[in-house]
């Protein structure tokens, strides 16, 4: 019997493995939950599997029931900052510590179905990268609209036509960090990754999942200083960008020697 592409990309044996990466902040209710969502929901998908669990200086028993599970499961890592650094800054420790040659993010909230990895498995034979965008993003309107602003800048300045920078459920193919210079510490790690890849031409794929409302834990995106410090980022990383372009755009400043020079033809 024939089997469809995207049939065979969902074949297992097919598949390359997957580093699933997963920062957590304050996050002592969801950690147990999400490793075992990860094993059910995505184990059985990927052509074997890695879970890194990024502890972002937690004060709750985040760390230690990440460690606990890295005990008692082989597949399961542990990265601890003794400090809160931010959410870049964990995302980073965590491509940084990946095996695989993929690599899954998504955030210890449990806001999406992990199963829902299905959709995005079949597109990673054509694409650098592929993003979720939320279908009804069960977040508070504030969140929502500052989403807006954010993909909306994003879009004009540099040219991302994305529904959904932020998405915290992606694939990446792990070579692209040898080209993509990733800086940010904070939210603005997703748009800073994505603004690079256009620019450098990648393959992007977008596809719709579910969005669930927050059960569990506090959300810390809405602190006042965490919206500040995003507000800072993105007008520094938008400053930079532009100051680059213009650069590259400018035209090389000619020594009068070097116009005689182009005044000559030479014959062979």
């Amino acid at each position: 019997m024939m089997t469809s592409r995207a049939e065979e990309a969902q074949d297992p044996e097919a598949l390359p493995p997957l580093s699933v990466v997963v920062p957590f902040y304050n996050e002592e209710e969801n950690v147990e939950l999400m490793v075992r969502a990860i094993e059910e929901k995505i184990g059985p998908r990927a052509g074997g599997h890695e879970i890194i669990l990024v502890n972002d200086g937690s004060r709750d028993r985040t760390g230690a029931l990440c460690d606990a599970l890295a005990v008692t499961n082989p597949r399961v890592r542990a990265i601890h900052h003794r400090t809160n650094l931010g959410y870049g800054a964990a995302l980073k420790s965590g491509f940084t510590a990946a095996r695989h040659p993929m690599i899954f993010y998504t955030d210890g909230d449990l806001q999406f179905d992990l199963a829902e990895i299905d959709k995005l498995l079949p597109l990673t034979e054509t694409a650098d990268i592929v993003t979720g965008y939320r279908i009804n993003r069960q977040d508070p309107w504030h969140r929502r609209f500052n989403a807006g602003v954010y993909n909306t800048v994003m879009r004009l300045l540099f040219g991302v036509r994305l529904k959904d920078l932020d998405c915290a459920f992606k694939i990446y193919r792990k070579r692209i960090f040898d080209r993509i210079a990733v800086r940010s510490d904070g939210i603005l790690i997703s748009g800073e990754i994505l603004v690079q890849a256009v620019q450098q031409r990648l393959v992007i794929r977008e596809v719709g999942v579910t969005h669930y409302p927050r059960e569990r834990g506090t959300p810390t995106g809405n602190n006042p200083p965490v919206v500040l410090a995003a507000m800072i980022e993105l007008v520094k990383f938008c400053w930079a960008q532009l100051r680059a372009r213009s650069t590259a755009e400018a035209p090389a400043m000619m020594t009068p020697e070097a116009a005689e020079d182009r005044s000559v033809t030479h014959s062979r």
